[in-house]
């Protein structure tokens, strides 16, 4: 008694097999592309915030030195994420060093 399955049954198996690998590494093409994507978005956003003025006005008058009152404000006023809003601040006080 063989305890293999028949040729045409491995087959299958194996395309199957294979057909998995490459949707494994398509799911994970494509999820580390849409973070790249999302990285660069935010980004863009972020250079379009620091170009604007009003930016800097709004920092100038709403800063403090509480640091995680300043975050907490950025990202309600300019709907920024918690790392884009540390980097706002940060971008703001190396080019601003006596405003805090």
């Amino acid at each position: 008694m063989d305890l293999l399955p028949p040729n045409h049954a491995r087959s299958n198996m194996t395309f199957i097999a294979l057909t998995n690998i490459f949707l494994i590494v398509l799911f994970v093409f494509t999820m580390l592309f849409v973070r790249w994507r999302n990285r660069k978005l935010k980004q863009a956003y972020l250079a379009r915030l620091l170009k604007q003025p009003e930016t800097f006005e709004w920092l100038s008058r709403n800063l403090s030195d509480n640091n995680a009152e300043d975050i907490q404000a950025i990202r309600t006023h300019f709907g920024l994420p918690l790392q884009e809003s540390k980097q706002l601040i940060n971008i703001f006080r190396s080019q601003n060093p006596g405003k805090r």
